[in-house]
């Protein structure tokens, strides 16, 4: 068909392939440029939880942040993520916040706890929670710290102040510098 001297072509076979590894790739962290963050979430098991309470910060090299984001959607769409209601991953798109070029994180963000007797505190909880993550992710940083933010701690300060307010931090092995590593 010819229509204002441009002819106009069905789409080839190809293009539902096309259009699908387009959006592969859009939810690549490295590969994508269009948002800061890439989402991971399930509906139903949102339905069920109480809202947002915290989120475990696990920062990774840009060169194995892609593979360590396949991990977690796994673990997550496996259930094995105890009380882990939702995660993002920041992407390749420049970000005016980041510190490091370098790195990339996977934020998962945990429901709000609910205590079972008195003698479990919320922070014991989050505690054997991110203990839990350590082992799962098997995760090592170059400070040798994974942090945890509260929610509630992000919107009563000041944006100088929230940038490093973590209201747990575990420690976990350091990054040898001078062994290859899969994280940061």
């Amino acid at each position: 068909m010819i229509l204002a001297g441009k002819r106009l072509t069905a789409p080839t076979s190809d293009s539902p392939s096309k259009t699908k590894k387009l959006k592969e790739e859009a939810e690549v962290p490295s590969k994508c440029k269009s948002k800061l963050w890439i989402e991971h979430s399930d509906k139903l098991k949102n339905d069920f939880v109480e809202p947002l309470h915290g989120r475990w910060l696990l920062f990774y090299k840009t060169t194995v942040l892609d593979s360590k984001w396949e991990l977690a959607k796994q673990l997550y769409d496996q259930n094995k993520l105890e009380n882990i209601i939702s995660m993002k991953v920041s992407t390749a798109m420049p970000n005016p916040k980041s510190t490091n070029p370098e790195e990339g994180v996977i934020e998962m963000h945990v429901g709000r706890l609910l205590i079972v007797d008195d003698e479990t505190s919320d922070e014991k909880l989050i505690l054997e929670q991110g203990k839990d993550l350590l082992k799962l992710f098997n995760y090592h940083s170059k400070q040798g710290k994974m942090y945890y933010k509260d929610v509630t701690n992000d919107s009563t300060q000041p944006p100088a102040i929230k940038k490093r307010n973590y209201r747990i931090v575990i420690d976990c092995p350091r990054l040898d510098e001078n062994r290859r590593s899969n994280n940061c």
